[in-house]
């Protein structure tokens, strides 16, 4: 059941001063120099250094918070939301939450949609410390007309179920902050490279204590735990079994085989399933950060003359430690991986290996070994995006990804990286780059007095329309683009 971004807002950040996309699984974005197509991967820098790096000074990396909001005006806050969607089955979900996985049957596969989404509000103040101002988590299941929003604003929570809301001091509810406890638990399912780390306790994290202590507040000493648990009921699977019954779902059996070996039905409550599902995963918008790769112009110079230290760090923004995390991958596999040597093989006529602290490339051709310093920059620059994808990002972001390279080698990557599991986002001012990619692939944006308007080709009515907001930007999409517009 793969989750996939599904849309990015952004407001007051540089010029992205009320930005919205809806991505695809490749996304290609042009414009004029100076309007706003790298201002969106730094954007992504940015939330890394709130969220990956927990760095309590993120604006310092642009000289001050005033050179990154809106008009450099310090007032104002940046803010953010992320949303993420699935596309998995309420069977599929039902044996994902219960021990008798293989026992559970539907007479129908019910598709489900699950969008998560984090949204946020900060700024910083006089000193540069990061001071966050809101947080919120949505959920949402349409199928269901489900909606459940957990949100604290200064020193109130509020949670939002299907419209009806509820309110409670941050003192009575105990926590800080939404986001770190998520991100503590995500942190670890990364280390260990097991999210069941992460599931349960999030999952608990809403269920036991942000839904109760908000909108059930203080129990009294006199009310049972039965009590208690039918006024959660209430809160949460009564609307949830509301949808399952518009979708003609009521009840569900499964069949348990006993240690006797004698079967027992047993039935399924599919409400708290759901509940469990929707909150385990809670963490998956900010996967999507973990799982950011930039490559904003590299740092060619360095990735030359930088001595090779093998290492499985995440990949630099400048793609300069991209020899060193590949040379620990051909110490553990003995080799480089397939699309590396086919690339080379295939574009170069050559093989690259390392030794003696150091990558070489071999021609096959003049049979001679070239070390990295005398090798030229496309070769560099495509080692540095395929070994980006050998670390299966949940999105990768390149930055004028033509540069340096033959458009048969552009050709390549862009086929590459179309077939990636994650999403993809390349800005360029390269017609042949634009010549290999779908009119819905590509955003265009344009600058405004009011920051960027963002238009996707398919936004065009006509062959004129776009011919003129083209001609008006000063930038050339190639032919295929046209194809389809009369």
């Amino acid at each position: 059941m793969a989750i996939e971004i599904s849309e990015i807002e952004v407001r007051n950040f540089k010029n992205l001063k009320n930005v919205r996309i809806k991505p695809g699984k490749f996304n290609v974005v042009v414009g004029p120099n100076g309007s706003g197509k790298t201002n969106l991967l730094e954007f992504f820098k940015l939330l890394r250094k709130i969220y990956v790096e927990r760095n309590p000074y993120p604006f310092l990396e642009w000289d001050g918070y005033e050179n990154v909001v809106w008009n450099h005006q310090r007032s104002l806050p940046i803010e953010f939301r992320l949303e993420t969607v699935e596309r998995a089955s309420l069977n599929e979900i039902i044996k994902d939450q219960t021990f008798l996985k293989d026992a559970i049957k539907l007479e129908k596969i019910i598709p489900l949609t699950i969008y998560r989404s984090i949204y946020a509000s900060f700024w910083a103040d006089k000193s540069e410390n990061l001071k966050m101002l809101l947080e919120g988590m949505e959920f949402k299941i349409p199928e269901l007309d489900f909606k459940l929003v957990v949100e604290k604003s200064g020193d109130v929570w509020t949670v939002d179920i299907n419209g009806k809301l509820y309110k409670q001091d941050a003192e009575k509810v105990g926590l800080e902050s939404l986001y770190s406890f998520i991100i503590s638990s995500l942190e670890d399912s990364l280390r260990f490279s097991d999210f069941g780390w992460a599931e349960e306790p999030i999952k608990d994290l809403f269920v036991d204590q942000i839904i109760p202590s908000v909108c059930i507040q203080r129990m009294e000493i006199s009310k049972s735990l039965d009590e208690f648990d039918e006024m959660y009921e209430k809160l949460l699977k009564e609307p949830l079994a509301k949808g399952l019954k518009k979708l003609g779902v009521q009840k569900l059996e499964a069949t348990a085989i006993l240690d006797l070996g004698k079967e027992e039905k047993m039935k399924i409550d599919l409400s708290s399933g759901l509940i469990s599902y929707l909150f385990s995963k809670a963490y998956a918008p900010f996967l999507i950060i973990f799982k950011t790769a930039l490559l904003l112009p590299l740092n060619l110079t360095e990735i030359k003359y930088k001595r090779i230290l093998p290492t499985d760090e995440p990949l630099k923004e400048r793609g300069e430690n991209a020899l060193d995390i590949l040379a620990l991958t051909q110490l553990r596999e003995n080799k480089l991986p397939d699309r590396i040597e086919y690339a080379l093989e295939t574009y170069f006529n050559g093989r690259g290996y390392f030794k003696e602290r150091n990558f070489y490339f071999y021609d096959l051709n003049t049979r001679t070994e070239f070390s990295k310093e005398h090798l030229p920059e496309g070769m560099l620059k495509l080692i540095v995006i395929l070994t980006a994808l050998e670390r299966n990002p949940a999105i990768l972001m390149i930055d004028e990804v033509e540069n340096s390279l033959h458009p048969e080698i552009l050709e390549f990557l862009v086929e590459v990286l179309k077939e990636s599991e994650g999403s993809v986002f390349l800005t360029t001012h390269s017609p042949v780059v634009l010549n290999l990619v779908e009119p819905e692939e590509v955003f265009i944006f344009k600058p405004t007095t009011e920051g960027i308007e963002i238009r996707n080709l398919t936004e065009f009515k006509s062959k004129e329309d776009l011919l003129k907001e083209l001609e008006e930007l000063g930038i050339n999409l190639g032919d295929k683009v046209f194809f389809g517009l009369t």
